[in-house]
């Protein structure tokens, strides 16, 4: 039987939180990512400074977090909930806890597990929004004025800044709820517009 298969494995972060290979040495193991991971996507330190009112909001119903929010150390929290992003690899409290880590200001850790998890990516690009994700038949841009389907790889379509609100209501009518967006407002999750 391999380590990843071993039974006390489940107990541990047994592959990485941003790219979901295999975690072998000790160290991957302890944080949840990989040492390229690490380096890569920002582990040690945050980009932005922690949205405490968000992070609290984000993670109100979630147990066993309370004595990280009342002493407010946005790195040990980090830590914790990569580590447990690490262990889940998906579910809704991945995408709670990625939620959190963005408002932490672990930016680049939590866009790569955005990425991971199939979500969008909203980057600014000048006076254009650029728009990742996967492929949806529901989405519809027809009411973004100058938006434009993109053929540039990975690439979903392209918009005006100032149609940001149009674009986040095309994102939530066309993908389904809960399924997570990362842009300069740091992570969010998308509303069905639907009903």
């Amino acid at each position: 039987m391999s380590y990843e298969q071993a039974p006390a494995t489940k107990m541990l972060a047994s592959h990485c939180a941003c790219c979901s290979r295999p975690l072998v040495d000790s160290g991957s193991v302890e944080t949840g990512v990989g040492p390229k991971c690490r380096a890569k996507h920002g582990y040690g330190e945050a980009q932005k400074a922690a949205n405490w009112e968000k992070v609290k909001a984000v993670l109100k119903s979630m147990s066993g977090l309370e004595q990280y929010l009342a002493n407010e150390d946005a790195h040990k929290l980090a830590n914790v909930l990569i580590y447990n992003v690490a262990k889940m690899q998906r579910g809704e409290y991945v995408q709670v806890y990625t939620e959190a880590i963005g408002a932490l200001g672990y930016t680049l850790v939590a866009r790569r597990i955005v990425q991971r998890l199939n979500g969008i990516i909203v980057d600014r690009e000048g006076k254009v929004l650029v728009v990742r994700g996967p492929y949806n038949a529901n989405l519809n841009i027809r009411r973004i004025p100058r938006a434009a389907y993109s053929s540039r790889r990975g690439v979903r379509f392209t918009a005006p800044v100032e149609y940001a609100r149009k674009v986040w209501k095309a994102l939530c009518f066309g993908y389904s709820e809960g399924t997570l967006v990362i842009g300069e407002k740091g992570v969010r999750r998308t509303v069905d517009m639907r009903g």
